[in-house]
């Protein structure tokens, strides 16, 4: 009886070492593996994803049934439709389009502040400019915002109505083919501010770019 076993086991392994498929499965996930920066990498379940440098991910905060939570570092979190230092910048930014009016609000601590309101079609942003003598680090502060019109313009090719999959190409190096179609809602959260982005998915397109900043102000849009 051993001996039949023995002879079933060793037909088997030959069989399996023959196969070409088994072969080829193989190599490809020993390629795979071994085209991955590991050092610049994270894990989602049991595949690596890879950020682009530039963004200067932190790391992963949550993954859950349809939304990507990651920890981002870069100025793209800060500025993403570029660097704006003035009001007066505003006119040959990539907020040109927008309706802007000036107007004040109140802070958390009963401060008056001094904040823009833009308005293009269905989008809205509220900024907010330090004062010169306030030596803050940043240029304009985004207060809280909404992006629903693929004519506005971010600074590195985002655009409402995007597909997913090019999305993924604007942020990472690798991304896996395994994973871009299980999140809905992909979120940004600044690491040393508290900043977030919001991009929302429908069908594989961008809908919407939401904004949510760290200040504590009264005011709508």
């Amino acid at each position: 009886m051993r001996k039949i076993y023995f002879i079933l086991c060793l037909i088997f392994c030959v069989t399996w070492s023959c196969n070409p498929a088994a072969k080829d499965t193989s190599k490809k996930k020993t390629k795979l593996q071994a085209n991955v920066d590991t050092v610049n990498s994270f894990r989602i379940d049991s595949f690596w994803v890879t950020p682009k440098r530039l963004m200067k991910y932190g790391a992963i905060q949550e993954s859950g049934a349809d939304t990507l939570d990651l920890v981002m570092c870069g100025d793209y979190m800060f500025s993403p439709f570029g660097v704006i230092d003035i009001k007066s910048d505003l006119k040959t930014s990539k907020l040109f389009k927008f309706i802007i009016t000036d107007t004040t609000a109140a802070d958390g601590g009963g401060n008056s502040l001094k904040i823009q309101k833009l308005k293009f079609k269905s989008s809205k942003l509220i900024l907010l400019f330090p004062d010169p003598g306030d030596n803050s680090d940043r240029s304009s502060h985004i207060v809280k915002g909404e992006i629903y019109d693929k004519d506005v313009q971010f600074i590195n090719g985002v655009m409402i109505g995007m597909k997913i999959k090019d999305f993924y190409r604007k942020f990472f190096e690798h991304f896996p083919i395994e994973l871009m179609n299980d999140y809905k809602v992909i979120v940004f959260d600044s690491c040393v501010e508290d900043l977030k982005h919001v991009y929302t998915f429908n069908n594989g397109e961008l809908m919407s770019v939401k904004f949510y900043g760290n200040y504590v102000i009264k005011v709508d849009y």
